[in-house]
């Protein structure tokens, strides 16, 4: 009898040892429930010291064990609940775009994707068309869209961490309800640029950064003669992210050209040299701002005011307002007051 108790013991104390360092490791490994809950598996052990002190010879291992389930369970589940920290709106979107870079079927959007079948400009500006057709009016509503897209180039960037990116951006202006001139296109808008996105992991005055980005675009309109339009930039940008909101600034420096020098050589004094957007994702709807400013004493620049809602039937797609006033919605109207609002859908979000 006395054998047999003392491999009970053995045995039980076996057990203990291990569940006790089991336990610990979890806890260790949650790297919160130990802060939270630092008395979870002491009380644990101790449970089963008490069980194991009161067992009778003719207990089994399993029956001791089962004094203590409650406690094991509750810092198991504990340890298990601890909460990840929550990714902001752009690291979400980052790992929405990974994923959708595996698949090879995917289309990665870029920047927003939209469709406006209505907008309204109440200043419409015919000087760039007099040449072409003098007397004509342009009609103040139009059918806008963009269509926004990238490809991955390379997944890293020598050896830092990061993605190198082609991406092409479409905008056009479409005279649809000006039946009598039988509806053309009066401004299409090619954006093709080649990017780098570096990752970081780093805090700013309490917001997170974690990515910024190098890059080369290319905006032109496609035309010639007097209707060409074009220019070349170089440009940074920086993202922040805190709880719903985003924050993205974007400087940049315009790469001179023959072409952009006899097409549009004062460019730049009203398309500006930077861009401010900032982002908020609310419970059921979303909207941003982006401003252009050229920051000099003659001050000219842009604002545009986004908001849209999903669609009861279809959350992929969104209800969108868009509204515009300042130079440069278009590469034809550069240097022309836009005042537009519009009605349509959102393929895609605005970061």
């Amino acid at each position: 009898m006395a054998q047999h108790s003392s491999k009970t013991f053995k045995t039980v104390s076996s057990l203990l040892i291990q569940s006790y360092t089991s336990l610990r490791a979890r806890i260790f490994a949650g790297c919160l429930v130990v802060i939270s809950h630092p008395t979870i598996a002491d009380d644990y052990a101790d449970c089963l010291i008490k069980a194991i002190s009161s067992a009778a010879d003719t207990d089994t291992v399993q029956m001791i064990r089962s004094q203590c389930t409650d406690l094991r369970d509750t810092a198991e589940q504990t340890t298990s609940a601890a909460p990840a920290p929550k990714p902001g709106l752009i690291e979400r979107r980052l790992r929405l775009e990974q994923e959708a870079s595996s698949n090879r079927f995917a289309i990665v959007q870029h920047r927003s994707s939209y469709i406006l079948p209505v907008t309204y400009n109440s200043r419409v500006n015919n000087a760039p068309f007099d040449e072409i057709e003098e007397g004509r009016e342009l009609d103040n509503y139009e059918f806008k869209f963009q269509f926004s897209i990238k490809a991955q180039l390379f997944d890293s960037i020598m050896k830092y961490p990061g993605r190198i990116y082609f991406g092409y951006t479409n905008q056009s202006y479409w005279q649809i309800y000006d039946q009598e001139n039988s509806g053309p296109f009066r401004e299409t808008n090619h954006e093709p640029e080649i990017f780098a996105d570096f990752n970081r992991d780093t805090q700013f005055a309490g917001w997170h950064i974690p990515m910024m980005r190098l890059g080369w675009v290319h905006q032109s309109n496609g035309r010639s003669s007097s209707l060409s339009r074009s220019w070349n930039r170089l440009y940074g940008q920086v993202f922040l992210e805190k709880n719903n909101w985003a924050l993205s600034i974007k400087p940049w420096i315009r790469v001179s050209g023959d072409s952009a020098e006899e097409d549009n050589p004062d460019i730049d004094d009203y398309m500006g040299n930077f861009e401010f957007g900032i982002f908020r994702q609310g419970v059921s709807s979303a909207a941003s701002a982006r401003i252009r400013n050229n920051l000099r004493s003659e001050n000219r620049g842009a604002i545009e005011l986004n908001w849209s809602k999903p669609l009861p039937y279809n959350k992929k797609l969104r209800f969108y307002l868009q509204y515009f006033y300042g130079y440069g919605e278009s590469l034809i109207d550069y240097n022309a007051i836009t005042n537009r609002i519009g009605l349509g859908l959102q393929l895609s979000d605005f970061l």
